[in-house]
Formats: C-alpha cells, sequence, structure tokens
C-alpha cells in the first residue's frame, strides 16, 4: 500500500525517438510522454547487493501512481538528471502503483555512434543495435590517418556499461567496419562504469543485410 504522500518529486517519462538505429544520450530527440508525482527511493539492503552484482546497475527506484504505457524503453528526468529505465513494474500487477528502477544517463559518450552488427552466412552482417562512444587513446580521426598511411593501429573506444557487446559482433562507425578484438567492463577516470572496446579494421569488408 502505497502513500500518495510520499509523492514529492516531479518527474517527466519520455519516449525514445523512432528509427531502430537513432541512439540520443540526450532527451533532445525524445518525445516527453507523462509528467507525474513520484517518490525517489535509494536501494537498500539485499535490492542494493542484489543491483550491484547484477548487469543492469540499477542506482534509484521511482514510485508513482500507476501510468500506462511506461516501458523499459522510456527514460525518466528528475530534475537536470536524465535515468534510464531498466525495470517499469505494475505493482502487484494492480494497476494502481509504479515502481520504476532506474539508472543515471552520464552525458559523457560525445564523439559519435557505433553501430553493432552479428555475422550470418554468405559473409554478411545483420544489424543489432547503437551505442554512444568516446575515443579513448588514438581518435577516429587519428585512426583514418593513420589508416590512409596503411598503418593498420587499435582503435580504443569507451561506451556506456553494456553487456550485449562482445568479440563475436562486428562495429562499424563512419562506414568503416570493424572487428571487436577485446570487451571488458569497469570505471574509467571519471569513476563512471562504462565497456571498453578494442576495434581493429576488417581485413574484408561484409555486405549488410537489411
Amino acid at each position: 500500500m502505497f502513500n500518495a504522500g510520499d509523492f514529492r518529486h516531479k518527474i517527466k517519462f519520455f519516449s525514445p525517438p523512432s528509427g531502430k538505429r537513432i541512439y540520443s544520450a540526450l532527451l533532445d530527440d525524445w518525445t516527453e510522454f507523462k509528467s507525474v508525482w513520484a517518490s525517489r527511493e535509494p536501494l537498500l539492503g539485499r535490492e542494493l547487493q542484489s543491483a550491484l552484482s547484477a548487469d543492469s546497475k540499477v542506482e534509484v527506484k521511482f514510485r508513482s501512481r500507476f501510468v500506462p504505457g511506461v516501458t523499459s524503453d522510456m527514460r525518466i528526468k528528475h530534475g537536470e538528471e536524465v535515468y534510464e529505465i531498466i525495470s517499469a513494474l505494475d505493482v502487484e500487477s494492480a494497476h494502481r502503483e509504479l515502481l520504476c528502477y532506474c539508472r543515471r544517463v552520464v552525458e559523457l559518450f560525445i564523439d559519435g555512434v557505433i553501430e553493432v552488427y552479428r555475422k550470418v552466412p554468405a559473409n554478411a552482417l545483420e544489424f543489432l543495435f547503437t551505442v554512444p562512444y568516446d575515443a579513448h587513446g588514438l581518435t577516429v580521426d587519428e585512426y583514418f590517418a593513420a589508416r590512409q598511411h596503411q598503418v593498420r593501429s587499435e582503435f580504443r573506444v569507451e561506451t556506456p556499461w553494456d553487456m550485449r557487446v562482445n568479440p563475436e559482433h562486428i562495429a562499424v562507425i563512419g562506414g568503416v567496419q570493424f572487428d571487436v578484438k577485446q570487451v571488458f567492463h569497469g570505471r574509467n577516470k571519471r569513476d563512471v562504469l562504462v565497456t571498453h572496446v578494442i576495434l581493429e579494421e576488417v581485413r574484408r569488408r561484409y555486405e549488410v543485410v537489411e
């Protein structure tokens, strides 16, 4: 049983931009869905331990009256902070209370977008998803300059924490295809949880399946 008096925080839900290849870490391209009053609650005890050990890295939960149509594809804005919804739950399936487990979106990944593909038969690629990135070490411009001089170099990037990326994938940046050579997860110099990805340009291009 919830207490509506606890709902002291004004939050806004945003729907993602259309198009499966579009990713925006900012809300400029997102559409405001609904504003509600909610409680903002930290994770405690077993809930906190579970979140710390899981891949999702949930940081906070928002509780409000039930809002039809809210999904985990959406985001929440609270003040100046933006949160990714990891899970949106209809408590006890009663259509009375909505519980959203969230993590904060950190606006660091501004160098561009990586398109991630999986290999399919006939030397082809099938699109999976996109992630934003920051160049780590050699920038993409420096990489392309080295490539023009026939110097093969690794291209190292950071993305938001993402357990989907793996060495079986092909990454495409600016039309250039890269093998995903290595993936590891941890904190960067700003103490933000990130995924580190080491890329190397493919020796033979793949055809993309639309």
